[in-house]
């Protein structure tokens, strides 16, 4: 059995009409010290996400969440919780992982999108 501890991952940022999902796999160590989602400095998902959705990149993580909420984004983890020494995905070792809830979530969230609500018919024929 592994030594290393096991990692949580966050809650989802989401808004009450979510569109887009961005799914990562588990934050990186310097997220998870941060309790912030990207917060590495080398990232650029919240200078590409500001420069989409017309917010300010260095406004405060508070500000920001609700920018990619009110743009119809979601931000989650595919995984709830793993063991993983280092932030590479590929590092995560396999039999810790514990996947989030995603059938919840939809069922909170549920799809408002033609591609969902249409029948699987109506799709071919468009």
């Amino acid at each position: 059995m592994s030594q290393l501890p096991l990692l949580q991952g966050f809650s989802p940022i989401i808004g009450d009409r979510p569109g887009t999902p961005i799914l990562g796999k588990m934050p990186s160590v310097m997220s998870l010290a941060t309790g912030e989602y990207y917060s590495n400095p080398r990232d650029v998902f919240w200078h590409l996400a500001s420069e989409l959705f017309d917010f300010d990149a260095n406004d405060p993580y508070a500000q920001r969440s609700p920018s990619l909420c009110g743009s119809g984004i979601a931000v989650w983890d595919v995984l709830k919780q793993c063991r993983r020494p280092g932030s590479l995905d590929s590092a995560v070792e396999r039999d810790s992982m514990v996947a989030n809830d995603f059938a919840t979530l939809f069922a909170e969230h549920p799809s408002t999108s033609p591609a969902q609500t249409m029948r699987y018919a109506d799709k071919l024929a468009a």
